[in-house]
């Protein structure tokens, strides 16, 4: 059999044939691997992070918001304020 440390059924009738299809065989799984590790590199460098941290250079600061603007508007939309109807209406069961 040509003395190699592994043997796949089905060839020990060729000499010499053995130890090459083991070697082939091993350096597939080894290259395929290796091929799989870079994918899941690769992955894991995509994912995104936060899409905005903080205000930069390049941008314009972020606004100045008053609260009682907000609060008029969420009560305009589903109470109706100053006699106006609700703009949202409620849901139907």
């Amino acid at each position: 059999m040509g003395g190699g440390l592994m043997s796949l059924s089905g060839w020990e009738g060729v000499e010499g044939g053995n130890d090459d299809v083991a070697t082939l065989a091993v350096v597939a799984a080894h290259v395929a691997t290796l091929l799989e590790w870079g994918r899941r590199v690769l992955a894991a460098r995509r994912v995104p992070g936060p899409r905005y941290s903080r205000s930069t250079p390049s941008r314009a600061g972020n606004r100045p918001r008053i609260l009682e603007h907000g609060l008029h508007s969420i009560l305009r939309d589903y109470f109706g304020v100053d006699g106006l109807t609700p703009v949202l209406r409620p849901a139907r069961a």
